[in-house]
């Protein structure tokens, strides 16, 4: 089987799976294996036993061997690191080959394989949908952050009802939780296991609890209120400390309590059964002494008056459940927890302290907590009263100006003492406590002189700004000068020089008041976060600032590090102009100055001179095209590159090939890059306008183009495809090239594929680009072509990521879509053919719908229930995308002819009938149609019933030569075959059949571009006639649904480059994607 190595290779970069895969023994592992094609995809599916674990794998290879997709049931397995079992498992399937459809699986009894040369009927196929649902739930129970259930409206909304009980045993007494559940003002029904309720919110399940009462239980269905009972349930039943929970009632312990008291203080009392009841707590306590202890006890406990004699004591309250009255008395106390920590110690016995330590229990219960607690008793040698005591903080630098440092001092009754040591604990109040536990967050160590040094990443500003806010109530503060003088902060002030040089963009940078390797190290504390920096001097910078930030901004757009720093100006290409210009349009508060040549430069741009046009071109030439010659001409002398984007059919290769014309001058050679099928095209077109430019097709075996390339100085151009330079990367690294074209160059929109990579290796003065579709999907693919063009121009992927197309794409951001339209525009040229060919024939669309016969519907409709089912289970779009791709691939195959999935059907399809009666009326009225399909195999039936009828045709497929391709287009050009017959993906781009003015789309699918690309191949220039197009669809099924979702979808790349965005599955809702496989057949 044909698998690029490439690919293989690129599948993972986790060394730790790459060396599993060469321990893998796959032949062994492999219980099943299932190969089968649709059109140009291989779909592979099966199971390997890896030491006891099933792991079940899918994987999806072009014919011409890309790996497009895979997927591993096992826990290693990423969508973009691939696990060892994928690895190895590509690795074995290269080297062998398989006739297909194949399929092997192996018995557990003997270990022997069953072959069987039919595709899987679809009763198996309903039985492997089953055991990956199966699969998919027993995943997805493990990923709490993935919300996988189905969203629905409610009328009315479902609430709660929280039933409080108070259990009391010999032993203790427990509070307990149950719940009710219905709608307000109608019969609750008793919750009769509280965890399954959290397992069906989970999952979206539904539950009938008696006739008045069933629904899916997502969170939308349950009101505000409801859904924060619901979040309290899952910490109770989460955490045992706080409580446990036993199917219908979950016992709570203390802390579970007061969890809940905080959501009950939040809810009407229509939530609950119990009546909340604050009142104040006080204690009674007697001192005494005991020989050398001093001794306090507890005398009672009482609320206004009134002796409280039981309750259970919790952090900040004690708590009496009064059950005849369902009520829950809080009998509360200071917040800190202080006195019901008191009480749990005298609850239990009486407390026996020292002097010293009863100095500390007078600080901070007797004189803290006076509100709170009466005593009485006699010491006449120990005073109860409160100490004076001061507390003071001290901010300083040391002498070297580099270290901030921090002195704490405490002072009572004349004893003095230092935070951060080691002292008595009778010399601390709670304040001082609390503010030396505080301030210790930051200390690195103390000196002898009691000062403790600051850790060195701290705000200086904010340290004196802030700490004396917030301490001043509690202490004294003192900041010195030297330290307020170096905390404020000044502002950065730069200057910036721009100005051109032999096509080279020179920026000079003047910084106030510091060099430029110290600007480093601002923006490095910029880029942490910090608030403030400080330079050598002692100053402070204010990072907030405006300055900084575009500072940032500027080198890391364009990319400067520290050297360029150092050296105070930088050296760029000339198009990174267009970055400065962008910035300085954007930036306030850093200063630009540009140089008089700078600004001819830039009118020169604007008002190009006018370039003489070859004599062999100009009267072929049309105005738009000549505008377009003009515009390479302008960028070639500049030393830029450029787009050329016009609309597929408007004759991009012409103006090309008169630049090259234009531009030939002996020893200067150029190259152009295209798709494989193309390359004869492009050597005709050279020689067909007769000038002096010297063409040279590079194509063939290894052999046969390392011949043709020894003679490659003879001529003025080399052509090539993409596919013989990822091969020959070699042949071309030490070649030099005036001008590297790259046609259809949407091939190197993914940057991480060989073509992209291997194209921007090239050497060469000037790059151009030609693609009527830049983008089709994402703004990468924009990016890769840009990133040929013009390295850097669009700062790396992740910058150009960050920058653009996070916030384009998620946000809709218009600021950042202008700013990349203010970038793309001076290096992209597009027209379409609206604006320049007012006398290009009318091109009219039509739909066509046809109707199932009964039998056929019926095929449809069980196919579409079990796939609606399998979607419902808990497919994801984004998770799950290829999975779905390949489930609507089967049912648009029904839509065409139930032959592409079902061998023993032996009827001849609805749609293909209603296409032959259409092909037979077109002949008639004397016209040549083209005839578009993705499904090769469907062109196969297409073209028996052709044979049937004496139609002749031609047929154009991805297997067909370069040679016969040419052959087979010249000749419809020009003979009497009234049918081509094209693979949408094999002749979508580089044909000109303007012979045909009726196109035909068999099987129409979302990529609008594709298709229109395809339409394009007889709605271009040279065409005559009006062009009718006509699209084939099967009313009420997945073809008209995506017709819909076409006109809905927004178009990314019309703000752009005007063209059609293509990729509508990757961004589909649940409901969308469901409402494909629904309506009425």
């Amino acid at each position: 089987m044909k698998i690029l190595s490439t690919d293989i290779n690129d599948l993972s970069h986790n060394k730790r799976n790459i060396q599993a895969a060469n321990r893998m023994n796959i032949q062994a592992m492999l219980r099943s294996l299932d190969i089968e094609q649709r059109g140009e995809i291989l779909y592979i599916e099966g199971s390997l036993n890896h030491a006891g674990h099933i792991n079940e794998f899918e994987l999806e290879i072009s014919s011409h061997g890309e790996i497009f997709s895979h997927y591993c049931t096992c826990s290693f397995h990423r969508p973009n690191d691939a696990c060892g079992h994928i690895i190895a498992l590509c690795s074995y399937l290269a080297q062998r080959e398989y006739k297909l459809p194949y399929h092997f699986s192996r018995e557990e009894n003997d270990g022997g394989p069953v072959r069987a040369s039919a595709m899987m009927d679809y009763e198996r196929m309903l039985q492997r949908q089953a055991m990956r649902e199966t699969h998919n739930w027993l995943r997805d129970v493990t990923r709490s952050n993935l919300d996988l259930h189905l969203s629905f409206d409610h009328d009315e909304p479902i609430r709660l009802y929280m039933i409080f009980e108070m259990n009391r045993t010999m032993f203790y007494d427990h509070l307990s939780l149950s719940l009710k559940i219905g709608h307000a003002g109608k019969k609750m029904y008793v919750v009769k296991d509280i965890l399954q309720l959290l397992a069906m919110v989970d999952e979206g399940t539904w539950h009938q609890y008696g006739k008045g009462l069933e629904f899916y239980h997502d969170l939308e269905a349950f009101d505000e209120e409801s859904r924060d009972i619901l979040s309290m349930l899952r910490t109770l039943c989460s955490n045992d400390d706080l409580g446990n929970c036993d199917k219908r009632y979950i016992y709570l312990s203390m802390e579970g309590v007061e969890r809940m008291l905080d959501l009950l203080t939040r809810l009407p009392q229509a939530y609950y059964n119990i009546h909340l009841e604050p009142r104040p707590l006080h204690l009674s306590i007697q001192i005494g002494r005991e020989k050398e202890a001093i001794t306090i006890q507890l005398l009672d406990i009482d609320s206004e008056g009134e002796v409280i004699e039981r309750g259970t004591i919790g952090n900040k309250a004690l708590y009496d459940f009064d059950d005849a009255h369902q009520r829950l008395v809080c009998y509360e106390a200071d917040d800190d927890g202080r006195i019901c920590g008191l009480l749990q110690r005298l609850n239990s016995s009486r407390l026996l302290m020292s002097e010293d330590d009863f100095s500390l229990f007078n600080q901070v219960y007797l004189i803290g907590c006076r509100e709170f607690i009466s005593w009485e008793g006699s010491l006449d040698d120990v005073k109860i009263e409160e100490m004076e005591h001061q507390i003071r903080v001290f901010l300083d630098v040391d002498e070297s100006g580099q270290e901030l440092l921090m002195k704490l001092e405490f002072c009572y009754d004349q004893k003095s003492a230092y935070g951060f040591e080691r002292h008595a604990d009778s010399l601390l109040s709670p304040n001082a406590d609390a503010i030396e536990q505080f301030l210790s967050r930051w200390v690195v160590y103390v000196d002898e002189r009691h000062f403790a040094h600051l850790q060195p990443n701290l705000d200086w500003g904010q340290m004196t700004e802030e700490l004396p806010r917030l301490l001043s109530p509690y202490c004294e503060i003192y900041v010195s000068e030297q330290l307020r003088k170096a905390a404020r902060p000044k502002q950065l002030t730069m200057n910036i020089g721009v100005h051109m040089d032999n096509d080279l963009l020179t920026l000079d940078f003047d910084l106030e008041g510091m060099d430029m390797k110290e600007l480093q190290n601002v923006l490095k504390s910029y880029r942490r976060k910090k608030k403030f920096h400080r330079l050598k001097n002692g100053e402070m910078i204010d990072l907030d600032g405006q300055a900084v930030k575009e500072a940032s901004d500027l080198f890391e757009q364009l990319q400067l590090n520290g050297k360029d720093l150092e050296k105070g100006s930088v050296t760029l290409p000339g198009y990174r102009l267009y970055n400065v210009d962008v910035l300085s349009g954007e930036q306030e508060a850093i200063s630009y100055d540009r140089s008089s040549i700078l600004k001819e430069e830039e009118l020169f741009l604007a008002q190009p001179q006018e370039y003489e046009i070859p004599a062999n071109y100009a009267s072929r030439l049309r105005d738009y095209q000549k505008e377009g010659y003009q515009w390479l001409r302008t960028l070639s002398a500049c030393n830029l590159s450029g787009l050329l984007a016009d609309d597929m059919g408007l004759g991009k290769t012409i103006q090309i090939l008169a630049y090259l014309e234009s531009q030939r001058e002996a020893g200067k050679l150029n190259l152009v890059v295209c798709p494989a099928s193309l390359v004869l095209n492009w050597h005709d077109e050279v020689n067909k306008f007769q000038g002096k430019l010297k063409a040279l097709a590079v194509y063939g075996s290894r052999s046969e183009r390392e011949k043709l390339l020894k003679d490659a100085q003879d001529y003025d151009l080399l052509i090539t495809s993409y596919d013989y330079l990822k091969r020959d990367p070699d042949l071309y690294h030490e070649m030099r090239f005036d001008t590297v074209i790259l046609d259809e160059a949407q091939y190197i929109s993914n940057p991480r594929t060989k073509n992209a990579q291997c194209v921007k290796q090239l050497n060469c003065r000037q790059r151009f680009a030609l693609s009527g579709t830049p983008i089709e999907n994402t703004l990468t693919e924009l990016w890769s072509i840009y990133d040929f063009l013009l390295p850097g121009y669009l700062y790396t992927h992740g910058v150009f990521s960050d920058l653009f197309e996070k916030p384009i794409i998620k946000d809709k951001d218009e600021k950042a879509t202008k700013r990349l339209q203010r970038l793309v525009r001076p290096f992209l040229l597009r027209r379409t053919k609206q604006e320049v060919l007012q006398e290009l024939p009318d091109k009219e669309e039509h739909v066509l719908q046809f109707h199932f016969e009964p039998k056929e519907r019926e095929l449809y409709l069980a196919n579409a229930a079990g796939i609606r089912k399998e979607i419902e289970s808990g497919l994801d779009t984004s998770r799950d995308s290829i999975a779905i791709l390949a489930l609507i691939t089967r049912l648009r195959q029904l839509c065409q002819d139930a032959r592409l999935v079902y061998e023993n059907v032996d009827w001849v399809s609805s749609k293909l009938q209603g296409c032959m009666e259409l092909v037979r009326s077109c002949i008639q009225a004397g016209h040549k149609i083209l005839l578009f399909s993705s499904f090769t195999s469907m062109l196969d039936l297409i073209h028996q019933e052709m044979e049937k009828e004496g139609i002749s045709c031609y047929v154009l497929t991805g297997s067909l030569p370069k040679e016969k391709r040419r052959e087979y287009v010249e000749a419809f050009q020009h003979d009497d075959t009234p049918v081509f017959m094209i693979s949408l993906k094999a002749g979508g781009t580089g044909l000109n059949l303007t012979a045909a003015d009726v196109v035909i789309h068999f099987d129409p699918w979302w990529n609008l571009s594709a298709q229109n690309q395809a339409t394009d191949r007889a709605h271009r220039i040279g065409q005559h006639n009006n062009v009718q197009v006509y699209s084939l669809i099967m009313k009420g099924t997945i073809e008209e649904k995506i017709q819909d979702l076409q006109q809905k979808k927004s178009d990314l790349a019309q703000l752009f480059v005007n063209t059609q965005n293509t990729n509508l599955l990757r961004d589909m809702s649940r409901e969308e994607l469901l409402d494909l496989f629904s309506g009425d057949v």
